[in-house]
């Protein structure tokens, strides 16, 4: 009796659970696929008009702007997702600035903007680096000797230019191009965890075949919860048409199918699942500041995807270097391995990287991540909270990855300074002058990209408005939903097997 209702009560939950997670594995799957694709789907954009109220640009909020360059005219050149505005030194007016750029707002996420001293412009993206015409006043695609597209930073040093990818440092010098080649500091490199799940997750691990298997296994798990479904409600609709009479044949191959993808792959299942839980809160907490140490082995980039920022120190004469590790220092253009800076406690960056890395003065920078921004002075051994002025703490390695404020980018122009929080927008920092307000061409000109779109679906965020401060849950619960439904429809396929073998003997 006790094994019956066991076997009815893991019957009941393959059934029900499996039918709600089919439709979220519908959202999985298709935003997924999208976000493996990021520069296929560029050019696609939404209206935010058409997304809750939380998606509309108010005061400059949801990484608007990033930064602000200032040409030889002294104009301006805003930058960050709303692409490159040109305005004033008071902010009064704006123009666009952005003709060049390929279609979709994607194309024209800003991530840096660099005037040099020999009046040439170049312009940061996460598909490449773009030069200004003055004479066609146009941006035209700069080519760079990498197949690496996402430029982190542009910095200007010893009359040269120096672009930052993600994992090489290019120095630009008149028409010649060269990588640097930066030496590792480590016989060994710290391999997050948080990363290594990223990767697992995306197929990234694997490159490009990697990320078209995670695809194929995405439609894959939508097929077994299709299937399911149509073996769970078309007979009960095709019995209702049919007078009543039973209906066999039909079910029997749908659930074969059912069946055997499900357990063809149910191990990748399985791992999808898992890796994704932990991408987001609460369990991303017990991952961020977790590595691994593997070693640098001789034929490999060991800076691959390590680089987050670069400035230049004109007084000290030195580089710094922003990296997923930790800061290091070069006062040779990188000839020997970088230094690493060691003081405790170290800049609380977040997991999300490095948005602002600026130098205030010889010796002292400006950092700033989703966990907030700080003064950092290294020979002093500080670090201080730029809004409070309070020392920062050692923090725990369980701490929340995102700060009270989030800031997604920071400019100081005519002795004032402004934060932009990623949710909260532009305010001043130590003085009352208000940033303006967004115009409505700005507004008009700045839909959402289909990819963000896509990661909003993915992580859940999409709910927001309908869940409250509970969507956080979502991608959790998801998850662990998804294992409980493969789980118990394993359970129920052993089963099966078993009973027809004893029947077979």
């Amino acid at each position: 009796m006790k094994r019956k209702r066991k076997k009815r009560r893991i019957k009941a939950i393959h059934k029900y659970v499996g039918i709600v997670m089919a439709f979220i594995l519908l959202l999985f799957a298709s935003s997924g696929i999208i976000m493996n694709h990021r520069e296929t789907f560029a050019k696609v954009d939404v209206p935010r008009s058409w997304l809750p109220a939380s998606y509309q640009y108010n005061n400059w909020n949801l990484s608007a702007v990033k930064g602000a360059e200032t040409t030889r005219e002294g104009h301006q050149l805003i930058y960050g997702n709303i692409g490159i505005w040109m305005t004033d030194s008071t902010f009064s007016s704006f123009k666009d600035f952005n003709r060049g750029f390929p279609d979709g707002i994607d194309n024209r996420k800003i991530s840096t903007v660099l005037y040099t001293e020999s009046n040439r412009l170049f312009a940061g993206t996460y598909f490449g680096l773009y030069e200004y015409d003055f004479n066609q006043k146009n941006w035209k695609l700069f080519n760079l000797p990498v197949k690496e597209k996402r430029i982190v930073d542009l910095v200007e040093a010893r009359g040269r230019t120096f672009v930052q990818t993600r994992s090489h440092i290019i120095r630009i010098n008149g028409d010649q191009l060269k990588v640097v080649e930066v030496p590792y500091p480590h016989k060994t490199k710290s391999v997050g965890v948080f990363e290594t799940f990223w990767d697992v997750h995306s197929g990234e691990i694997l490159g490009l075949p990697g990320k078209f298997f995670v695809d194929v296994l995405g439609i894959l798990f939508l097929a077994v919860g299709i299937t399911g479904l149509l073996f769970t409600f078309i007979p009960k609709l095709i019995k209702r048409k049919i007078g009543g009479r039973r209906l066999k044949k039909m079910p029997k191959p749908v659930l074969k199918w059912h069946n055997k993808l499900g357990i063809w792959f149910i191990g990748f299942f399985i791992l999808l699942a898992f890796t994704g839980m932990f991408l987001r809160p609460p369990f991303l907490l017990f991952i961020a500041g977790e590595s691994l140490e593997v070693e640098v082995t001789e034929n490999e980039n060991p800076w691959h995807d390590r680089f987050r920022g670069l400035a230049y120190d004109k007084a000290l004469n030195r580089f710094i270097l922003g990296t997923k590790d930790g800061f290091y220092y070069s006062e040779n253009t990188f000839a020997n391995a970088p230094e690493a800076f060691h003081f405790e406690p170290p800049v609380p960056v977040s997991v999300m990287g490095i948005n602002v890395l600026q130098v205030v003065e010889g010796g002292h920078y400006k950092v700033g991540s989703f966990t907030g921004l700080y003064d950092w002075i290294p020979e002093r051994q500080l670090v201080m909270n730029s809004i409070t002025k309070l020392p920062v703490q050692q923090a725990s390695s369980f701490s929340n990855p995102f700060g009270s404020i989030s800031v997604a980018g920071y400019i100081r122009h005519n002795e004032k300074a402004y934060i932009f929080d990623y949710s909260g927008g532009a305010f001043p920092l130590h003085h009352r002058v208000a940033f303006p307000d967004m115009p409505a061409l700005i507004l008009e000109k700045s839909p959402i990209s289909l990819w963000n779109l896509a990661l909003e679906v993915h992580t859940g965020r999409i709910f927001k408005p309908l869940l409250g401060k509970w969507y956080i849950l979502y991608v959790p619960l998801s998850g662990l939903l998804i294992l409980l439904t493969v789980t118990t429809g394993l359970i129920r396929w052993i089963k099966t097997r078993k009973k027809k073998s004893i029947i077979k003997t």
